[in-house]
């Protein structure tokens, strides 16, 4: 009985070519997004499950409580805190600590390397996380100061092989490292993204780095923690604190820890990280809703044409009953012609992920593999989901088919009936209403992107060429490379900082004038030299800037407005801060000029108060250039940089696309939404043609009738557009709302942001109203100017 189900749904599916087709290609593309995007939802949930010990391992977070600050949690925590958990907290075997050195530069055999990131950090690394050393002792390594671990990339980059136990490198400040381990690359579902690490280990002559290995005065690093069983780590928050406390830390600085599940995407307004690959849980739900939204599209598709072609299998469905064929037999064969097309369409839809993804990958930045989908667990649910979907879609029809009577079913009862005709406008309101929703949702995302990136930020990112030049060992030579750069015929400006802007400052403990040393002032720092705020385009608001005609700089800062606003402050010029006021020997700086607020780090928190100190010689230099012969600019400028750093690789970047890449996330999840927006609204579409087109065959004489009774082509147009029109307009009704409820809580994330007005919804109310009039307006012409003599003379 089984085989005859499927020979005939073979057969079935075979002699209607035309419709199967576009059966199929409405569920090849459902089921095609719903694989996507699962996969790349998949991914951001097993971020960091490489790890054996996932469900032991935790972060500190510190919650900064000062006086200030725009997000209280920062990845940073006190340098001697995690000796001192492993110490007093039983529960905690293992403690590792991190400092990401950034980008830099190593030589070996005279030649230059780039480093895209390295880290200090120490041998219980490689306790707690499951990195596999390929060449060296997971018991010695990086336990020595002056030694590195390499990844298998950068060591066959830079030496050609394996086998480089031994050998040295040397680093941009000329110290030698030695190489002790070979370790596999790191894995794109792990946080942290290394090329190199080396040795936290102070060496003879590093008193001072010795010293804030072991201070309780400053958080610094970055540490993990590994427990004896999984844990609930809120329940520490107040142990470590009194750990701190016992020690000597501050009271503004209230220490927890988070799970390593927490890390990626829960993650998101955490300061000080090093995590430069964060994504948010709320995205996941975004991309699930969407991949659910696009597969219920494809499945109503599905059921509004199979009802729609009710009548074509109503001499079939007779037939069979009068030659014996019972209800549940019936079901049977539908349902199992519903299942066996899902079955097909899957296979085609997997063909069709293998073909795309790779290319997806390289638009969305994603690592998603195809081989996911051979995992017991992906099969077990393709299974489910294949039944699932073909049940879920072919019962209802199924149930409607064989429940007509043979004496009535060549009068196409059901066809013409109030219940079909319900079915089939109420599964065209709730496709349109996905549709619309995500329309919409495109076109806010895209206002938030774009009000993102030409929000004015306070300063001039365009043509902004970054240099990293690293520490200089002799502060006249960097003020002379900077002569230098500046004298190029392309080279409008050059400033110098400490960090790029756009990156999060340090921060630093303050006592201003007039406020009590006992209250806890937490401001934003960082160094620039005197040329820097015109070279950014920075504005000044009050007083002056730094200037070599001044003798004062080394004693002086700049502040900005957002610092003022902070102690309520007027005016600022002319006031005086202090700092390490409980400290042997305090500094007390003058305030020489106030800046106009401008976001030194992302939009995604509010400006903080900031304190700029002078500095001459800076390893940040920002060049400001012509856009015309920028080229050659770049090439006089790599000149002038071998000359003087020779030991160091020459690597720039443009600020507008460093600012582009802080918000890549967002990016990503603005194209998503673009193309299966594009992708539920064709599915709609396609739906609906095709509905049109059943529609009016059921029609046929009825038109013919009325061409000759005197309708006009343009009156017959109408009658059967608005028909259709009326229920879309119905799901804008219903879907708008909803939408701008849900777009409302997204833009909530932002703490800059668009202010939602009726503008998207009344565009995604057109747009679907117009994709909907021509794509029945296509159909109806075609049946409103055709011969009446043919219709009436079929029928």
């Amino acid at each position: 009985m089984f085989k005859n189900y499927i020979l005939t749904s073979w057969r079935n599916l075979i002699k209607h070519k035309g419709y199967t087709g576009v059966n199929l290609l409405g569920l090849v593309l459902g089921i095609s997004a719903f694989i996507i995007l699962g996969l790349y939802v998949w991914e951001d949930l097993s971020f960091n499950k490489f790890n054996s010990n996932y469900e032991r391992i935790g972060r500190v977070v510190t919650i900064d409580k000062a006086r200030g600050v725009s997000s209280q949690r920062v990845g940073v925590s006190y340098p001697a805190l995690g000796p001192a958990l492993e110490e007093n907290l039983p529960e905690i075997v293992e403690t590792v600590r991190i400092s990401s050195q950034g980008q830099s530069s190593v030589r070996y055999n005279n030649e230059n390397y780039l480093v895209e990131t390295s880290y200090l950090t120490e041998n219980s690394f490689f306790k707690i996380f499951d990195f596999e050393l390929i060449r060296g002792s997971y018991e010695v390594v990086l336990t020595r100061p002056g030694t590195v671990v390499v990844t298998q990339s950068f060591a066959d980059r830079v030496f050609g092989r394996e086998d480089i136990i031994g050998e040295t490198i040397e680093n941009q400040q000329g110290n030698l490292l030695e190489v002790v381990g070979v370790m596999e690359d790191v894995p794109p579902s792990s946080h942290f993204q290394f090329e190199v690490l080396q040795a936290m280990v102070a060496g003879e002559g590093q008193q001072g780095f010795s010293q804030f290995l072991e201070s309780w005065n400053t958080i610094a690093v970055q540490t993990y923690v590994l427990f004896d069983r999984p844990r609930d780590t809120e329940q520490f928050a107040d142990r470590l604190m009194q750990v701190a406390t016992d020690n000597g830390g501050y009271e503004m600085f209230f220490p927890t820890i988070i799970p390593l599940s927490d890390v990626h995407l829960n993650s998101s307004e955490i300061l000080f990280d090093v995590n430069n690959r964060k994504s948010d849980i709320s995205n996941v739900y975004i991309m699930m809703a969407i991949a659910l939204m696009v597969l219920v599209l494809a499945c109503f598709n599905y059921v509004n044409l199979v009802t729609a072609r009710s009548a074509s299998r109503a001499k079939e469905i007779g037939l069979r009953k009068v030659v014996g064929g019972v209800r549940s037999q019936l079901i049977a064969q539908h349902l199992i012609e519903s299942i066996f097309l899902v079955l097909l369409a899957f296979v085609v839809s997997v063909a069709l992920v293998y073909v795309s993804l790779p290319v997806l990958n390289d638009m969305y930045s994603r690592y998603a593999e195809i081989s996911w989908l051979l995992t017991p667990e992906f099969m077990g649910a393709a299974v489910a989901g294949i039944l699932l979907i073909g049940v879920l879609s072919g019962l209802y029809p199924a149930a409607v088919l064989s429940s007509f009577k043979p004496t009535t079913v060549l009068k196409g009862a059901f066809s013409s009936s109030s219940k079909g005709s319900f079915l089939r406008h109420s599964l065209v309101v709730l496709q349109f209403m996905i549709s619309i929703a995500l329309l919409a949702g495109t076109i806010v995302v895209f206002q938030q992107m774009n009000f993102i990136f030409n929000a004015d930020l306070g300063y001039d990112r365009d043509q902004i060429v970054t240099l990293s030049a690293g520490q200089f060992q002799n502060p006249d030579n960097a003020v002379t490379f900077y002569d230098e750069l500046g004298k190029i015929p392309g080279v409008k400006s050059v400033g110098a900082s400490v960090q790029q802007i756009g990156s999060q400052y340090g921060r630093s403990g303050v006592t201003p004038e007039g406020i009590s040393s006992e209250e806890n002032i937490i401001s934003s720092v960082t160094n620039i030299n005197d040329n820097y705020i015109p070279t950014m385009g920075i504005d000044i608001a009050e007083g002056r800037n730094f200037s070599v005609q001044y003798a004062d700089s080394g004693n002086s800062v700049l502040v900005n407005q957002a610092f003022l606003r902070m102690l309520g402050w007027e005016t600022g010029t002319d006031k005086t801060l202090t700092f390490g006021v409980n400290s042997d020997n305090p500094t007390t700086l003058n305030i020489v000029g106030v800046v106009e607020d401008f976001h030194f780090a992302t939009v995604r928190h509010e400006v903080e108060p900031l304190i700029m100190f002078y500095g001459e010689a800076l390893p940040t230099v920002s060049l400001k250039v012509e856009a015309q012969n920028l080229s050659r600019t770049l090439t006089e400028v790599e000149e002038v940089w071998g000359a003087f750093l020779p030991n160091r690789s020459f690597e720039y970047s443009f600020l507008d696309d460093s600012f582009a890449q802080q918000y890549s996330t967002e990016q990503t999840l603005s194209q998503m939404i673009r193309h299966f927006s594009i992708l539920a609204i064709s599915i709609a579409a396609i739906g609906l043609f095709i509905l049109s087109v059943f529609t009016v065959q059921q029609r046929r004489k009825e038109i013919g009738i009325r061409k000759v009774l005197g309708s006009t082509t343009t009156g017959i147009g109408m009658l059967l557009s608005k028909d259709f029109l009326k229920w879309i307009l119905l799901s804008n009704i219903i879907s708008l709302p909803v939408a701008w409820y849900l777009l409302k809580a997204w833009l909530a994330n932002f703490r800059y942001r668009i202010d939602l007005d009726v503008f998207p919804f009344l565009a995604a109310m057109v747009i679907s109203m117009l994709i909907a009039g021509i794509t029945v307006s296509i159909q109806s012409y075609k049946a409103a100017t055709e011969n009446p003599v043919k219709s009436l003379r079929s029928e």
